[in-house]
């Protein structure tokens, strides 16, 4: 598991790469945490493809100064099962599991992949992950 910090508000960004269930103390003590899924490939065209769409949205929060932890979720079937529970029904693939990158806050599915890029397309990624934007927080005293 490595963990990147980049100091900038009190917004915690975790990328976990290949999900697996977490414990609830460890979800209290992350609530207001917005976590990204995310898995190691395996040198596989598909997988490979998957770790580009998780490099986007590394790379936007290092950008932007959000603080995140990234989790590899091939380490961990406790945080493999967790992102499966957790992705709501209506987002899960007809058969198998949902694919990483799936991004929580806290323990509100904020989206995957696709959901996050529309939001960056549309300048809207700040509400989509369940932050302030950094407008709003600017004009705050």
């Amino acid at each position: 598991m490595s963990v990147h910090h980049i100091k900038v508000q009190k917004w915690v960004i975790m990328v976990i790469l290949h999900p697996e269930q977490m414990k609830s103390a460890f979800i209290s003590r992350l609530c207001c945490a917005v976590r990204a899924f995310t898995f190691s490939p395996h040198y596989n065209i598909s997988e490979d493809i998957i770790k580009k769409k998780q490099q986007d949205v590394v790379r936007f929060l290092e950008a932007n100064k959000i603080e995140f932890e990234e989790v590899d979720i091939t380490m961990s079937e406790e945080q493999r099962q967790w992102m499966y529970k957790n992705v709501p029904p209506e987002k899960k693939p007809a058969q198998g599991n949902p694919l990483p990158p799936q991004i929580f806050n806290g323990d509100r599915y904020c989206g995957d992949y696709d959901s996050f890029f529309e939001s960056k397309e549309s300048n809207t990624v700040f509400s989509f992950l369940g932050l302030k934007s950094r407008l709003a927080s600017k004009a705050e005293p």
